[in-house]
């Protein structure tokens, strides 16, 4: 009998992860957002899915809060702020099936944006789900 191979330490590594960003208002810093590097996905990456979790509503700013998940070019690539109420505990979703080209050579830098409008009170959680 011959061996036969199955997977190697690249092709075995395709279980989804998960990058994860919790906010909590007050925000600190200056201005009305905040970045947030939630993390890196490699080219050939797939994300699948973006959830919002508002576990407390937003409230107190000048303005609603609104929550975007894209990258630094386009912060809302994956999320919009229509997407998601941070007014309103709930879940929100979305799937945006979006691949990082494999003939890239950087690594997508994944960014949660919130604009906050200096909210006195809130919490979310963020992630993308990515294969």
């Amino acid at each position: 009998s011959s061996w036969t191979k199955v997977s190697d330490e690249d092709s075995a590594n395709t279980d989804a992860q998960t990058l994860t960003y919790n906010v909590t208002a007050p925000v600190g810093g200056f201005g009305n957002s905040l970045n947030n590097d939630m993390g890196n996905v490699s080219p050939g990456g797939k994300i699948q899915s973006v959830s919002v979790e508002i576990h407390t509503a937003f409230t107190g700013g000048s303005q609603d809060t609104t929550i975007e998940v894209g990258t630094a070019s386009d912060n809302d690539l994956f999320h919009g702020p229509d997407d998601n109420d941070p007014g309103l505990a709930g879940a929100y979703i979305t799937n945006p099936e979006f691949v990082h080209p494999s003939s890239e050579t950087a690594e997508l830098e994944v960014n949660a944006r919130v604009n906050h409008y200096g909210a006195t009170a809130g919490n979310a959680t963020v992630k993308v789900t990515y294969i």
